[in-house]
């Protein structure tokens, strides 16, 4: 037997039954925020408005299209993806919003615990960490080994904690970017010299109702005197 002839069984392991090669099915995954506007053929690259004479030509070629999922177009509201449609969940969670999505956020994290499949779960749990770091590790392996009643108030223990968690987070947010703002407006209005002190009156701030009052005490308030006074006295 020839050098060339004992390499050709291995070099076939992955052609099908019948010898021939697999199909290959070219596959773009995309979680941009601005619309995929890339061509989808080459020959859209090459001419994407050709005239008659050359689309007959390109017509002629071998054609290279690939699919797109894009997905933050993928999961329409309302609906819900088949089962095993992972790209679907995928693209609801990278379209949801902190604060208003919580619920749908946590009904995708049940949707990931209930398939039992431990590469999803953990892939969807290095998600969870991203949005809600704060929250315990999954244990995906105790989780699929309960028995059924337990493995589902386990899973609905995780839903409702992970909803709440991002509410939290997602107000401390809403709540810091308020004070920063105000605090920048009092440096802007009363000067860098109380800058200290305006800062040390913020950093005491958590009340949201407080913050409102000092946001009334910045536009109110001539000086930086009679702004520190007020907001040690109220």
């Amino acid at each position: 037997m020839s050098p060339s002839s004992s390499r050709r069984p291995e070099a076939q392991r992955d052609f099908g039954a019948d010898g021939k090669p697999p199909l290959v099915a070219p596959f773009v995954v995309y979680n941009g925020h601005a619309e995929w506007n890339a061509a989808r053929d080459l020959a859209d690259w090459i001419a994407p408005e050709p005239p008659a004479a050359l689309d007959i030509l390109l017509g002629l070629q071998m054609r290279r299209r690939y699919i797109l999922a894009d997905l933050k177009r993928l999961g329409p509201e309302g609906s819900r993806p088949p089962p095993g449609d992972w790209f679907s969940v995928l693209a609801w969670w990278e379209n949801a919003r902190w604060g208003r999505d919580a619920d749908r956020l946590a009904r995708l994290w049940r949707t990931v615990l209930e398939s039992g499949d431990l590469g999803i779960i953990r892939g969807f749990a290095a998600l969870r960490h991203q949005l809600a770091g704060s929250l315990p590790a999954v244990d995906a392996e105790r989780i699929a080994a309960a028995p059924t009643g337990r493995r589902r108030t386990m899973i609905r223990h995780e839903e409702t904690q992970m909803a709440a968690q991002i509410r939290r987070i997602h107000d401390d947010l809403r709540q810091e970017g308020r004070r920063s703002l105000l605090h920048q407006m009092a440096i802007q209005k009363f000067g860098p010299a109380a800058a200290a002190e305006v800062s040390a009156l913020f950093d005491e701030v958590t009340d949201p109702d407080r913050v409102d009052a000092l946001a009334g005490a910045v536009i109110e308030c001539e000086t930086a005197e009679d702004f520190i006074a007020r907001a040690r006295g109220g």
